[in-house]
């Protein structure tokens, strides 16, 4: 399990989120990423890790 939480809003009866409120910045390695991308998401989760590869 990580040693860094990631929060991401959870409120279901709020209203869409503006574009820029889909992206969080890592605790761990400082990158933006949006959390609606399951691939960045989980890459964030691991502990130790490098910024997230968005060429591959």
């Amino acid at each position: 399990m990580p040693d860094h939480d990631i929060v991401i809003p959870q409120d279901h009866d709020a209203s869409p989120l503006r574009e820029e409120e889909y992206y969080v910045v890592c605790p761990a390695c400082g990158q933006a990423f949006d959390i609606r991308c399951m691939a960045e998401a989980l890459h964030h989760n691991e502990l130790d890790h490098e910024p997230y590869d968005l060429d591959s």
